[in-house]
């Protein structure tokens, strides 16, 4: 294991809560988050948990996968931005996380092959735990977080040829409830 890989497995990033649909006790908890003013809401993205690390892109368990995504790995490293870390998702828009696992779970080869017969995966941002100038924010709000990543989608990633496949996610403070509810109305 080189030292980026020892690196990387010191940051440990926060998994989901799961709510069981089921369990009286889990909705009225849902329903005090979605109503309560200091929680935001984001659509969870189906597709496979990657952190970015300066262009480099690591599973939660620790594989490296860089190769795998050559579009994405091309423009971050050509960034020059190797103090960045953003947390997210590889995935396929409007497609399960089975669907993604073709290009995560293989060999990079075969990764390109599939996204070359089938499109590019994507890569959708929900956090940015350092900055480009390496200062860290995983001790900060999440708004102020929340800020910097939009600030940083708006000067690198917006209007560039990579608008199409890195997104941010939609993030919603007020109205959680309705944000939830068109979500699951919607069928996403």
């Amino acid at each position: 294991m080189d030292q980026f890989q020892e690196f990387t497995q010191r940051i440990q990033v926060m998994k989901p809560a799961h709510i069981k649909e089921d369990n009286p006790k889990h909705l009225q908890r849902m329903d005090s988050i979605l109503l309560a003013s200091d929680y935001a809401a984001e659509e969870k993205i189906d597709g496979c948990h990657y952190l970015c690390f300066g262009g480099r892109f690591i599973s939660t368990d620790n594989v490296e996968k860089t190769n795998n995504y050559p579009h994405l790995k091309e423009f971050f490293s050509s960034l020059r931005l190797p103090n960045l870390i953003l947390d997210g998702e590889i995935n396929y828009p409007g497609r399960t996380s089975q669907y993604c696992t073709r290009v995560t779970g293989a060999a990079a080869d075969v990764a390109v092959a599939f996204q070359n017969q089938n499109g590019a995966v994507h890569y959708t941002m929900w956090d940015i735990l350092r900055t480009p100038k390496g200062s860290w924010l995983i001790n900060q709000p999440y708004e102020m977080r929340r800020t910097v990543l939009e600030q940083f989608y708006n000067t690198f990633i917006k209007g560039s040829s990579m608008e199409s496949y890195i997104h941010l996610t939609e993030m919603c403070i007020n109205g959680k409830k309705e944000f939830f509810e068109d979500i699951i109305n919607s069928g996403r």
